[in-house]
Formats: structure tokens, sequence, C-alpha cells
């Protein structure tokens, strides 16, 4: 959305009338788009947090939103992501910015192997994955009508299914055959780069 052009204001009172109108139909009629700054530095030095608590800015540079609690501007999270097999920005930082994002993607792990194979390798094709700060794996047998997490450990050692997770691929090993079921590997992690 395009931010709305301000209307200049003539020096005669009969003048204001058309402009003013014109400025609160921008600011009341239609959606306004938030303040927006170059940078979270402009932001911080230009705005002072204290004298716009409550108050909301963007960043142009990273899209960013951040609202003044009164003391310090918060950046404020998405609070919805869509799964989906395309990495996406979480817009959440690792440990207050020590890695610079924390990022999601889903990896459809197809078929699982039987116990003859006993491991499937699938490339999760992340370029520079640095560390994986969590995962949701799960697998799915429709004949059974079992969902199950992964890794499963069972009081049945042959029932157990392993992960692992490298540079280049989700890695599932099972003890017992699980050609019957289907499964999915969502992960969140940093990048090196």
């Amino acid at each position: 959305m395009s931010r709305p052009e301000r209307q200049a204001i003539g020096s005669l009172a009969e003048a204001w009338d058309g402009p003013t109108d014109a400025n609160f139909q921008a600011i009341f009629d239609a959606p306004t788009p938030v303040f927006q700054v170059a940078d979270l530095s402009t932001l911080t030095s230009t705005y002072t947090a204290s004298s716009y608590d409550d108050c909301m800015a963007i960043t142009a540079d990273t899209h960013e939103i951040y609202v003044s609690n009164g003391s310090t501007w918060v950046k404020k999270s998405a609070t919805t992501l869509d799964y989906s097999t395309s990495e996406q920005d979480t817009g959440i930082d690792w440990l207050s910015g020590s890695y610079p994002r924390i990022y999601q993607k889903t990896i459809d792990l197809g078929t699982l192997p039987t116990a003859a194979t006993g491991t499937k390798s699938v490339a999760h094709s992340i370029s520079n994955l640095d560390l994986v700060i969590k995962h949701e794996c799960w697998i799915n047998n429709e004949t059974a009508g079992n969902q199950n997490p992964v890794p499963l450990v069972s009081t049945v050692a042959s029932s157990n299914v392993q992960l692992q997770i490298n540079d280049t691929n989700v890695i599932i090993k099972v003890e017992s055959d699980r050609d019957d079921s289907t499964g999915y590997c969502t992960l969140f992690y940093t990048k090196s780069a």
C-alpha cells in the first residue's frame, strides 16, 4: 500500500477546508500505513521511546514492526506462520541477536523405509544451515490410524524411529517396517550466512 499524500494547507482560512478534509479522509477513511523510518538505529536515535509510549513504527530496511512500551522500542514478531515446504523467515531472533534469525521449513519425508532398508535420507535443501533450534516431526499410518512423533521411543525396541539432521539431509532410521507410513518434519533453524 502506498502512503497517502499529505495535502498542503494554504495560508488563508478559506484554503484550509479542502486540504484539511483530504488529510482527514486519508487518515480515517482508509487503511493507513504504519509510521515508517529508515532503520532501527534511526528509530531509536530520533524517536525516544518514552515520548512515544504505545506508538508503533516500521523499519523500511527490514519491514519489522516496533512498539514503544514507554521505555524502549520492542520488536513485534509474527503471531502465526504457515507451514510450508519453502523456507520462511519467522521474524524471530535467536538469543537476542546472537544469530540473525530463525527460519522455518517443512520437509516432506514421503514413505518411510522398511526394516531391510533401515534408513532414508531426504535432502532438506537448506543453504548455510547452522543450528537447528527445534523440530516438529510426525509419521502417519493412515491404514492403522496412528500418528506418532519422531523420534519415536517405544518399550518395544523394534518400534523405535530415530531422527538425525545434518548439513544436507533429514535422516530417518527404522528398526521395523514403516513403509505403510509417511512423514513430515518441520525445522526451525539459524543460518551461518
